[in-house]
């Protein structure tokens, strides 16, 4: 239990560093930012990657989030109920970033930026939501499916962190984020989910 605790701190951690990393997008010669967008949107713009990222964007949204957290409560109530509530925590905080900001999504600031996503977004880009959910369920699926069998955690996080390295780049082939806002929305969500893992003993029966 305090070997996972430990790694709740580190990915906490790591979430930070990824966070203020982020906030370099404000710098006046941040280029990078753009470039890197441009440079993944015209080329993962194309097929069959952007029927891939299509696809695969449910996995990003809050009813998907919700609709694991359930399933996930059929394992472990306790501990769903406990990630529920620091998921919304996360969210709100998230929403309250974004209206401090208020940066402009990429399709609506660049004029050869397309917008590819299954639905157009309405809020601002700065952080990205959908790669903070996709990140913190990633990390906190494994540690519920697997619990108790180390091999099996280990193979459910590679393939759940793919999924959310491929959701958090699709927002980007389609237009709807800069790097920095996946950047930002990853260090939230592993700063979550470090929270939870700190607090896991207080989640178990």
């Amino acid at each position: 239990m305090r070997l996972i605790q430990g790694f709740g701190i580190g990915l906490a951690l790591i979430g930070l560093i990824l966070y203020i990393i982020s906030l370099t997008y404000k710098r006046r010669d941040a280029w990078l930012d753009v470039r890197v967008l441009k440079t993944f949107h015209h080329f993962l713009r194309r097929q069959p990657w952007v029927s891939i990222f299509r696809w695969l964007w449910p996995l990003g949204t809050t009813p998907a989030a919700l609709g694991l957290l359930l399933l996930l409560a059929v394992y472990n109530l306790r501990l769903s109920l406990t990630t529920a509530f620091v998921l919304a925590i996360t969210m709100t905080i998230e929403n309250l970033i974004k209206r401090a900001h208020a940066r402009p999504r990429p399709f609506q600031a660049l004029h050869d930026i397309h917008m590819l996503q299954p639905r157009r977004p309405l809020d601002p880009s700065f952080p990205s939501g959908d790669a903070l959910r996709a990140w913190f369920l990633a990390l906190l699926v494994p540690l519920v499916l697997g619990s108790g069998y180390p091999i099996l955690q280990g193979i459910t996080a590679l393939l759940t962190s793919a999924l959310a390295s491929l959701v958090s780049l699709g927002r980007i082939a389609m237009g709807v984020h800069y790097p920095s806002d996946v950047i930002a929305g990853a260090g939230l969500g592993l700063i979550a989910s470090g929270a939870v893992m700190f607090f896991l003993p207080l989640s178990l029966p």
